[in-house]
């Protein structure tokens, strides 16, 4: 199931003819392959690290007030955590 969020961020891809992995290196990932597999993630299921949406949000040019308004509609006050934003985990 995916969220207003999730929704809006992979439309904000597609509209900017983007992949999965040209929005990885977008966002400044050097194991694209791996970030890929983490936004698509966050695009079929809503799960995303505070790490990863704020550098998806910043590549794709989605401000603050609007990430906060579709947390606010998916009835979160934040990002859950995704696998490797956790301390302990590698970066990406």
């Amino acid at each position: 199931m995916t969220t207003h969020l999730a929704g809006h961020f992979r439309a904000a891809r597609l509209a900017r003819g983007l992949t999965l992995g040209g929005l990885a290196r977008l966002a400044g990932y050097r194991r694209v392959r791996r970030a890929a597999g983490r936004i698509a993630r966050f695009e079929r299921h809503g799960v995303v690290g505070e790490e990863l949406l704020a550098r998806l949000a910043d590549a794709l040019g989605i401000d603050l007030f609007t990430v906060e308004e579709l947390l606010a509609r998916d009835g979160g006050g934040g990002a859950a955590a995704g696998a490797g934003d956790a301390p302990g985990h590698p970066p990406v």
